[in-house]
């Protein structure tokens, strides 16, 4: 499986979202999403198949609008997974109450 950074997995969702007709609002607010998701990896020194399910939890204490920025990172993965170039997906297990 290839290494793709942050910000060629995003660009490849995105690309894959628009295309499937989403709206441009839609895809505007994935982006920022996913953006947030790319400054938390920075943060941690942390690539996607590194990032862990107790790393995810830790970011989703402190941001807002967790429910949709769980929602956009679980969907970035689900879409790299299907593509098969990425293995896991640690948001899936993730539920927010």
């Amino acid at each position: 499986m290839p290494n793709l950074s942050i910000g060629e997995a995003t660009g490849l969702y995105l690309n894959h979202i628009q295309a499937q007709a989403y709206s441009p609002i839609t895809v505007n607010h994935e982006a920022l999403r996913l953006q947030a998701f790319a400054d938390f990896l920075t943060m941690v020194h942390k690539d996607l198949e590194s990032v862990t399910e107790t790393d995810l939890r830790g970011w989703l204490k402190i941001v807002r609008d967790a429910h949709h920025k769980l929602r956009a990172v679980n969907l970035l993965y689900r879409f790299l997974n299907e593509r098969g170039l990425l293995a896991h997906n640690p948001a899936v297990t993730i539920k927010i109450k």
